[in-house]
């Protein structure tokens, strides 16, 4: 990190400066010093190491952490050029300042297009300082946007990662009701791929379901989830979904759950019910027959017995004219 730190000296409780980790690319010693008198009175704790080589500075990078690079455009066998292809290698971002004797045109813009933050002429060390303290800040921003699109990335990997582990059928639609996100659920449902599917509309995805772009509509407008059931058929199979609309910043999330197998089960179920339903009816009849028969048996067997007691009677009494209207009404009624 290029985080500035300041100090209070606590016994004069006087400030020490920010600290500065400057490593230094100078052949001459004396050139260094310069470079290291001009930063303290600038008003940087400094903290320098000097190198000439390019297996020293290979050898400082991994040892230190260091806050800015100075360096000579030209020293004996190691060159600014070589340096800024040192400091790829290591993957270090740091920023990267020539101090030339020389400041021509075309050797500055040949430094800066090298990966050289900025030139300056060892006869304007005035420069220094402020050059120092602007290359810091531009890296503290640079150090706060690659921080901040990381978690962007990984933020957004995170969410790829969740929806892609969802089952059901998952896809995003923007504010004109094109897809920018479609998972593999969504790709086997409707056999359309993640890279045709992405930029449709939904009515092109779904067509069969257009009359739910209204209601799609209505929900991105009211920012209000929507809940709706659809029905699918692909190789004569029919799937039936509830889908579950939900409103964000950019569009609409939706999400269709397959409820066919429960439907099935509903159906079954209610089948099973009314079928018991059917056979507890046929089961009361048929007891009820049972008892009606066995009720009709135990009264008809003593009515047989009286019947033919009575008649055994009538015939004693024979045709007596007196007796026959009793005979009529008891024959009829047994």
């Amino acid at each position: 990190t290029n985080t500035r730190f300041s100090f209070t000296d606590k016994k004069s409780g006087e400030s020490m400066g920010n600290i500065l980790r400057a490593l230094i690319i100078e052949d001459s010693e004396n050139d260094a010093a310069l470079l290291e008198s001009e930063l303290r009175k600038g008003g940087f704790d400094l903290y320098s190491r000097r190198v000439y080589s390019s297996e020293q500075m290979h050898q400082a990078l991994k040892e230190d952490i260091w806050d800015v690079v100075l360096s000579d455009y030209m020293i004996s066998g190691f060159s600014a050029l070589e340096a800024l292809k040192v400091l790829k290698e290591n993957g270090k971002d740091l920023p990267f300042i020539i101090i030339s004797e020389k400041a021509e045109e075309e050797t500055a813009v040949c430094a800066m297009k090298a990966g050289a933050h900025d030139f300056i002429n060892k006869g304007k060390l005035t420069k220094l300082v402020p050059v120092v303290s602007r290359e810091l800040n531009e890296a503290e921003v640079r150090i706060k946007h690659r921080a901040a699109e990381l978690d962007r990335i990984q933020s957004e990997e995170k969410y790829r990662y969740l929806v892609e582990s969802i089952t059901d059928v998952f896809f995003a639609l923007d504010m004109e009701l094109r897809c920018t996100f479609w998972n593999k659920a969504a790709e086997k449902l409707t056999g359309i791929p993640v890279k045709s599917a992405l930029t449709r509309k939904f009515m092109e995805l779904f067509p069969e379901h257009k009359l739910v772009s209204d209601s799609l509509r209505a929900a991105i407008k009211n920012r209000k989830p929507f809940f709706s059931k659809l029905t699918t058929e692909k190789d004569g199979c029919v799937s039936n979904f509830e889908m579950n609309t939900y409103p964000t910043e950019h569009g609409l999330s939706v999400l269709l759950r397959d409820v066919s197998e429960r439907k099935r089960s509903e159906i079954i179920k209610c089948e099973q019910l009314e079928m018991k339903g059917q056979l507890s009816q046929a089961q009361e009849i048929r007891l009820l027959g049972l008892l009606t028969s066995g009720v009709a048996h135990e009264v008809r067997n003593p009515l047989n017995a009286i019947s033919v007691v009575l008649e055994a009677l009538f015939q004693e009494l024979g045709d007596n004219p007196e007796y026959l209207p009793y005979k009529e009404h008891v024959l009829v009624h047994v």
